[in-house]
């Protein structure tokens, strides 16, 4: 028991490396919801109404202003948090972790999508 409480009590994802991971792991899951949303709502602008297309482009664009500030928060909040405690160190640490966990799983996905097609 003791052993446990010894792995446990001390959380190792709150290092900054620890951070910029759950930060990019956060990111590719809000990525994955727009694509669903965008999937799902393909067929509500899929007209030739002008009316419609206007609302469509609307909707979009509002959509992409909401994902660049979310995503701004998700990946420059703990990088900007430390750079304003002097702690330039953590700050590029949190902030390459958070890059390198969206890389490596865009680079999954990539691969995988791949794989499905040449199967």
């Amino acid at each position: 028991m003791i052993k446990l409480k010894a792995f446990f009590g001390r959380d190792k994802l709150a290092t900054p490396v620890g951070q910029g991971v759950i930060a990019g792991i956060m990111e590719v899951a809000y990525i994955v919801l727009v694509a669903i949303f965008m999937v799902a709502t393909e067929s509500l602008f899929a007209t030739a109404n002008p009316a419609t297309i206007i609302f469509g482009i609307i909707a979009f664009l509002s959509l992409l202003v909401l994902s660049v500030a979310i995503a701004g928060v998700l990946v420059f909040a703990w990088p900007a948090y430390y750079f304003i405690e002097k702690k330039y160190q953590e700050a590029l640490y949190a902030f390459l972790a958070t890059a390198a966990t969206i890389f490596v799983i865009f680079t999954l996905v990539f691969l995988g999508a791949a794989l499905t097609t040449l199967i």
